[in-house]
């Protein structure tokens, strides 16, 4: 965890914006803290930071992305219910980040409540 953490500071006092992909609450928790340390060891610049490919944020770490000024690069294809939902990411994810999915197919409509 430390060594995630650290890693872009050094990226950072080098005047390079981080770019993370992150696609679960906890990978987009760690990431901001990574983002947030890296603000905190370096003096701030202009560089805004990115994570990609998110499809899950915990409650407590939307606001984090404006306080932080992270841009964050969602993956709505990713997030509807279709065979790769069902198999690569449903059964890997809590409950919670389970809701948080779009879980529908825009050429079926709705997913079932």
């Amino acid at each position: 965890m430390q060594n995630r953490i650290r890693s872009p500071g050094i990226t950072v006092s080098d005047d390079f914006q981080i770019h993370i992909h992150a696609l679960g609450d906890r990978a987009v928790c760690d990431s901001l803290d990574a983002a947030e340390h890296a603000r905190k060891v370096n003096d701030p610049c202009r560089n805004r930071h990115h994570l990609a490919h998110v499809q899950v944020i915990g409650p407590a770490d939307v606001p984090r992305f404006a306080e932080l000024d992270v841009i964050v690069n969602g993956q709505p294809l990713w997030a509807c219910r279709g065979d790769a939902m069902e198999v690569l990411t449903l059964p890997f994810v809590s409950d919670v980040a389970r809701k948080q999915q779009l879980c529908s197919d825009p050429c079926s409509g709705p997913a079932p409540a």
